[in-house]
Parts: C-alpha cells; structure tokens; sequence
C-alpha cells in the first residue's frame, strides 16, 4: 500500500510540472526576458562596430609603420571577440523565442497528457489492489468460518463412534428412518454378530436323549468336515426338549445378540 501511495504521489507530482511547463509555454516568454536579450545584442553590437573602427584604424596606422604588428593583430583578435559575443546574443534571443514556439507548445501539451495518463493509471491500479484486499479479507473470513464448522463436524464425529464390547461383525443396520432424528436410549441401531460363540440345535436319539442334561460340556463335530480334517469343538448343553423352541438362538447368546 504504501508503494502504490508514494507512486501516485510521483505521478502527480510530475504532472503539476508539467501543467506548470505548459502554462508557461502558452503564456511565452516574459517581456521583461525579451528586453534583456535584446540589450545584450545592442551592447554586443555596440562593440563590434567599436572593434572594427579600431581595427581599420590600426591597419591604417601599421602601412604607416606607426604601429607594431602585434598590436595590429590585438585590434583584429579585439573584432573577432566581439563578433562571437553577437552570435552568443543573438542565439540566445532566438533560444528564448523557441522556448516558447507551436512545437515546443505541444511538446510540454504531450507531456501534461502522458503525466494524467500515467496518474489514471496509477489510481486504477490502487482501485484493483483495493478490490483484491477486500476479497483476500471476504475469503479469509470464509475459510475460518469453515474451520470452525470443520472443527464442529470433528467433535459431532467423535461423539457419533460406536463401540461395541466385543469383538464382532455388523450383521445389519437400520438408520434410514433416524436421520435428522436424536437417538433415545435403548433404540437398537446395529445389530451384531459375536463369532466367538454359536449356538447350535441339534437332535439326539431317543435312547441317548435321558443322558443329556442342561450344563453338560459336549464335543461337537461339524457335518462339512465328516472326514475330521478339524479337531471337534467344545460346546455346552444350554437346552433340551421342548425348551429349544422357548429358549432357542432368538433369546440366548450367539449370532443374534443385541447391542
């Protein structure tokens, strides 16, 4: 901000001079200016003639062998000085006049117009940076706002995990009719299935059916291995007879267990 500031400050500064360059232009020279330049060419004229009367004056005087040639050729070198004063003169009237001439008029006119042109700029680009500030301050307010609603979803995420007691598989979920709704206590969400435990209904024959007692630890072999390719499971009796049906899988350990 402060570069673009001091470079409207330079824009502006180089403008007001040549505004002022150019009020100059068209006004011309001062009279008072003029005057002057012109009183030096007089003088200098002035002592041309001067010069030369003495110049003549002494060659005259050299025929006559009334003086040296050296000051002859003071007299000459006193003519050729004044000569170069006229020019000098004279070209600074003709400088001063110039100054002041169509030309130079619109050169210092160009120069106003490029200066006001470079200010606009200028102040355009102040305008763009200004804009792009204010959308840097619009979008660093946006991002934080979403960081906090980032940070928020985190939070509602750490409180949304479930953990269960055991070490399972999901064997159902039935969220779609609890979105947008709070969870009550007790309301099954998941139900799970525990594979460290099965329960298994089997049949025993009607002779071997008075020996067996609710308790009793049992070997269980599983009909896809009939050659024993596995070693026989452990097992407990957890019902008999027409305790199956009361007491079956649906309301024991197993499988279907609840959460």
């Amino acid at each position: 901000r402060k570069e673009i500031a001091g470079a409207i400050a330079e824009t502006r500064a180089a403008l007001a001079t040549a505004e002022a360059n150019y009020r100059i232009a068209i006004k011309g020279p001062k009279p008072e200016e003029v005057a002057l330049t012109q009183s030096k060419i007089k003088r200098a004229e002035t002592h041309l003639d001067k010069a030369k009367r003495d110049y003549e004056r002494m060659k005259k005087a050299y025929s006559l062998k009334l003086v040296s040639k050296m000051e002859l050729d003071g007299a000459l070198h006193q003519m050729e000085l004044a000569e170069v004063d006229l020019r000098i003169a004279r070209d600074e009237l003709a400088l001063l006049l110039n100054k002041y001439d169509t030309d130079q008029t619109a050169a210092t006119k160009a120069e106003v117009d490029r200066c006001k042109a470079t200010v606009a700029r200028a102040l355009a680009r102040k305008t763009e940076i200004d804009l792009l500030r204010q959308d840097l301050s619009t979008a660093l307010r946006a991002l934080a706002k979403e960081e906090k609603q980032l940070a928020v979803l985190k939070e509602h995420l750490k409180l949304t995990r479930i953990k269960a007691p055991i070490d399972c598989y999901i064997l159902t979920h039935d969220t779609a009719h609890l979105e947008g709704k709070a969870v009550v206590e007790g309301e099954v969400v998941l139900r799970l299935g525990d594979t460290s435990e099965y329960i298994i209904d089997c049949k025993v024959s009607e002779r071997d059916f008075p020996l067996v007692r609710v308790g009793q630890e049992a070997k269980v072999a599983i009909k896809p291995f009939p050659k024993g390719e596995y070693k026989l499971f452990k097992a407990r009796v957890i019902t008999v007879g027409a305790d199956i049906k009361e007491q079956g899988p649906s309301s024991g350990l197993g499988m279907m267990d609840k959460l």
